[in-house]
């Protein structure tokens, strides 16, 4: 009889069950896939309009200032470096919040509402297809996998920020391949091949805009290398491809944005908080839309999980090693690394912690935001330590019962929290601030002054090192490839 291989085992590969075996887990990998989609689809639906919701609310109206920007562009060939709107600056290359990947090559075929819904499925497509490759390397069976898809696919934290228009946030979509690269890294002695895969993640993650899930995903990866220092020279050699790989975006960023002193608002203030934004439903009246203070809306401290996802995170995250049997990957230095973003999202340990990091961290305003890496990073140890808690323990028929009960009402509470933060909701909800206005950017004459100039050829050289910088690591990590096979 075959055994399972140790998780900790870089070279994992799906056993080769009988044809019939293989294409159930076939069918019901598909049947996940299209639960998801279906779940956007719906998120997007408005049945009181021609069946698109207009994405007109709160940060939507950002997102489309930059897709006129870049229809614009696209349209009539002119490189788009200033634009016919400011928000801190008016230098298009200069927000490191941009976005600038390849499916915005869309943007000039279809209306804004419907780039919206195929933008969100083409990215949800792409983290499925991490959280696939998370599944082969752990070998995670049914009931694990579908604990991980269920979580890391519709927490309310990834919900929330998406029907609030947070475009800036799908980076979290690649989070699936940041922690199978990083579990790697911590696994094995230093590669070369693994600092330029994670490099090319954070990398992807910028070109959506994301900034800010890249500086969260570096302190994450700086509590790491505390706690283990044997893959500093990893994160380093990382660090230092994805500096200059991404030069283009941060030569124009770091000329046009300048300190700005935005106040630091309240994280959360208590583990009670905390435990009633994994586990309840925030509701939106006119009286407690902003019950934690002004700027503080509910999405900003939404990372529900349900009360049963919550449970299942909780007792598989903490359970003895001697009831899961693994030996990997390593809990130890990804705890105190979870447990670092966690203090780092609280009221009073952040603002102290800027000051010292600042004006690296001059940018972070909203510490609550931080709890997006230990909630994922939970649920990942959380599937992975449920498959060890299966292969060790072998529950009976009845127990695998209630685990698939449990699973099926987490589903339910997901559900639920959807429905209530389908973005039709949030567009009909009359909320107390307009953000942005919805007039539709699109691009300006460069202004004849000295500080333009400087702008232009920073984008200019920026670009260059970057084409230099990224040829050079696709020839190194080709390299690297070849010595590995």
């Amino acid at each position: 009889m075959q055994t399972r291989p140790s998780l900790a085992d870089g070279k994992h590969a799906m056993a080769n069950p009988i044809w019939g075996v293989k294409l159930q887990t076939r069918i019901g990998l598909s049947l996940c896939y299209l639960l998801g989609l279906a779940h956007w689809v719906f998120f997007f639906y408005d049945p009181h309009s021609d069946g698109m919701a207009a994405c007109t609310a709160l940060d939507w109206p950002l997102a489309m200032k930059y897709q006129g920007v870049l229809r614009d562009a696209l349209m009539t060939f002119h490189m788009p470096y200033f634009m016919t709107f400011t928000h801190y600056t008016d230098a298009f290359w200069g927000h490191l919040e941009t976005p600038l990947s390849p499916q915005f090559l869309l943007v000039p075929l279809l209306q804004y509402p419907w780039f919206n819904l195929v933008n969100v499925c083409l990215l949800y497509t792409v983290s499925f297809g991490g959280l696939l490759l998370l599944r082969r390397r752990y070998r995670l069976s049914a009931m694990p996998f579908f604990l991980l898809f269920l979580l890391f696919s519709f927490n309310g934290y990834l919900v929330s920020h998406v029907a609030v228009g947070h475009v800036m946030w799908y980076g979290c979509f690649f989070l699936p391949f940041f922690y199978l690269i990083v579990l790697q890294i911590l696994e094995q002695p230093f590669s070369e091949r693994l600092s330029l895969g994670l490099a090319l993640i954070l990398l992807l993650m910028l070109l959506q805009g994301s900034f800010h899930v890249v500086m969260w995903c570096g302190l994450f990866l700086a509590a790491l290398g505390v706690i283990r220092p044997r893959i500093l020279p990893s994160l380093a050699y990382a660090g230092l491809a994805l500096a200059l790989a991404s030069m283009f975006k941060l030569a124009p960023g770091a000329m046009c944005l300048r300190h700005t002193d935005l106040t630091v608002q309240p994280g959360f203030q208590s583990l009670t908080a905390l435990l009633d934004a994994c586990t309840r439903l925030p509701r939106f009246t006119s009286e407690n839309l902003y019950e934690y203070g002004l700027g503080n809306p509910p999405w900003e401290f939404d990372c529900y999980t349900g009360l049963v996802g919550f449970g299942l995170l909780v007792f598989f995250t903490v359970l003895p090693r001697r009831h899961t049997g693994e030996d990997g990957p390593p809990l130890l230095p990804l705890y105190f690394a979870s447990l670092f973003m966690v203090v780092l999202a609280s009221s009073a340990a952040y603002p102290l912690f800027q000051r010292i990091l600042h004006p690296l961290l001059d940018s972070q305003r909203m510490p609550a935001r931080f709890i997006v890496m230990p909630l994922t990073m939970c649920i990942l140890l959380a599937a992975i330590r449920m498959q060890g808690y299966l292969d060790t323990c072998k529950p009976g028929p009845a127990t695998r019962r209630c685990l698939w009960i449990g699973l099926g009402l987490l589903g339910l509470e997901l559900a639920a929290h959807s429905r209530l933060w389908r973005v039709a909701h949030v567009d009909a909800f009359p909320w107390e601030e307009i953000l942005f206005n919805a007039i539709p950017a699109s691009i300006k004459p460069i202004p004849d002054t000295p500080e333009a100039w400087a702008y232009v050829w920073a984008v200019r050289i920026g670009a260059v090192i970057s084409f230099l910088a990224i040829l050079f690591f696709v020839i190194r990590f080709i390299k690297a490839n070849k010595r590995a096979a």
